[in-house]
């Protein structure tokens, strides 16, 4: 996989040219080899390629994770919103009481707005943001009323509005093409990709990319084009898997 380091994943120089998925499991195996297991964990990540124990595949696998993209995807958005609402702060603190509170603040109006209620605490465990949620806020309608971006776009400077709905609009088409089942235009896929991780960092320095939403960006036409023949990867989506977590937790607690 990617062994970009968070300060490379950050440098518009970098993006503008490529990032290698140059790591495979035998190279992380055979640095595992070299040590015993303490050593190994005193080494710094980049050496260790930010694992904790040694690989149990000998076999490198090419992982989607479809569904978690959508979600880490949506949420990540949000908190861009949640900090371009606070105007002042020039820092990612997703975390911060303030940040929460904005949080908080937009998701209640969404769900006013759109009954839709997205990433809060769910009483069935984890968040309320499910596939679903997510399709529905990426999917634009002609009636503004009904659409997401509409007020989430409400609570921003007016000035952001141009560049929020470019990034917004291009990762709608990114996630569309990479949970689909079609051929896919590599090439033009990673211009599009290309184009919505500058923008990113050029009009929103502070913002840090997360993992998920680099592997999106910089490595998904490459996923596509070298290992699945330049087609969609809807077949590979853990969607129908996670399904069961409900079921099996019922199961669990009455058992």
């Amino acid at each position: 996989m990617c062994t970009a380091t968070f300060q490379q994943i950050h440098d518009i120089s970098i993006v503008q040219n490529v990032f290698p998925i140059n790591r495979t499991i035998r190279d992380a195996r055979d640095v595992f080899d070299e040590v015993d297991e303490e050593e190994f964990l005193s080494l710094p990540t980049n050496q260790r390629f930010n694992l904790t124990h040694k690989p149990i595949s000998e076999k490198d696998i090419m992982s989607a994770s479809l569904l978690h993209t959508y979600l880490r995807t949506i949420s990540w958005f949000l908190l861009l919103i949640c900090h371009l609402q606070c105007g002042a702060i020039q820092k990612w603190s997703p975390t911060s009481p303030i940040i929460l509170g904005v949080k908080k603040f937009i998701t209640s109006l969404i769900e006013e707005k759109l009954s839709i209620s997205i990433d809060t605490p769910s009483v069935q465990g984890g968040t309320t943001t499910t596939g679903n949620v997510v399709r529905r806020c990426f999917t634009r309608s002609d009636d503004t009323v009904e659409d997401f971006l509409y007020w989430v776009l409400t609570v921003v400077p007016q000035e952001t509005h141009q560049v929020v709905t470019t990034i917004f609009n291009n990762l709608s088409a990114i996630q569309r093409l990479y949970n689909s089942n079609r051929k896919v235009d590599t090439e033009g896929l990673d211009n599009l990709c290309r184009e919505t991780y500058e923008s990113i960092l050029t009009n929103f320095s502070w913002a840090h990319v997360t993992p998920t939403l680099h592997k999106l960006l910089a490595h998904a036409p490459q996923i596509i084009a070298d290992h699945y023949d330049g087609f969609g990867l809807e077949d590979l989506s853990e969607e129908g898997l996670e399904s069961c977590n409900k079921l099996v937790r019922g199961t669990t607690e009455y058992c």
